[in-house]
């Protein structure tokens, strides 16, 4: 059964979810781009790396304690001298040991080669962690795309998350002066036209864009149907048989997003009353 939303599905965005979706939509992205390319040009997938820490488990040590038999003596050392000193039982106060646990996270983005072996294009698909303040994620983000803003190469920012802290390039003040109100977005900035942005913004009832991944200065990009490629995931991933549509997502939604979507969800027989 295809998904019952026309755009984005917002159970999709749930935390439980989202690792299985973001990886194949950065794999069905990669197959479409390489099957559009002109010669020369290659889509790969690349992965950044890193650990999250989860917790900091404080447990009492164990308490060392030595014994000796009554009237066994040994030397130790009192004010720079050493005096002979008979030792019953030696022991410490118990410190507090911290475990810090850590989870291993791998995000995936495409890079797009040219024929010189540079890369022309950067695409991410942006994560919870990447929009979460606070976290080593967002942190790499950032700083990731920092770097692409400064060099030849373009970026390309899909976030497809209606959670969580500004994070794509585009400054948050032109986005909320000019941009209607909207849940979703795909940004382009270009190298040399930094200054330039292109925004895709979609609301929850509205189909994802079709849009154009840039190549170098010149060349034409190559488009990009972003919801036939979401379809996919959900089709492949047989999240039909996952979502339970009888609860609402566990992800923020405003009361009109929250109504239509229950309307939206009784007319397709989802839920009962429709």
């Amino acid at each position: 059964m295809p998904s019952p939303f026309p755009g984005m599905n917002p159970y999709l965005e749930e935390p439980g979810h989202w690792p299985n979706v973001h990886h194949s939509l950065i794999t069905y992205l990669r197959d479409a781009l390489n099957e559009a390319l002109p010669k020369g040009y290659t889509a790969v997938i690349g992965e950044r790396i890193y650990l999250e820490e989860l917790q900091r488990e404080a447990i009492p040590d164990v308490t060392v304690m030595e014994r000796r038999p009554p009237g066994e003596e040994r030397e130790a050392a009192v004010g720079g001298g050493v005096r002979t000193a008979t030792v019953v039982e030696v022991a410490h106060d118990e410190p507090l040991t911290f475990v810090g646990l850590e989870r291993e996270h791998r995000e995936p983005y495409i890079e797009i080669f040219g024929p010189d072996g540079k890369v022309v294009t950067v695409i991410e698909v942006l994560s919870p962690a990447n929009k979460s303040a606070g976290t080593e994620g967002r942190r790499l983000y950032l700083d990731k795309q920092a770097e692409i803003l400064r060099s030849d190469a373009n970026l390309v920012e899909i976030d497809l998350l209606g959670y969580g802290e500004h994070t794509i390039s585009l400054p948050e003040a032109w986005m909320r002066e000019k941009a209607p109100p909207h849940r979703y977005r795909v940004c382009v900035s270009r190298a040399g036209r930094r200054r330039i942005y292109l925004l895709w913004p979609r609301r929850l009832k509205e189909r994802l864009p079709k849009f154009l991944v840039p190549l170098k200065e010149g060349e034409r990009g190559i488009g990009v149907d972003l919801q036939a490629l979401l379809n996919l995931c959900y089709d492949r991933g047989a999240f039909d048989r996952i979502v339970d549509y009888t609860k609402d997502p566990d992800v923020p939604l405003t009361g009109e997003e929250r109504k239509w979507l229950d309307d939206l969800l009784r007319r397709k027989g989802l839920r009962k009353g429709g």
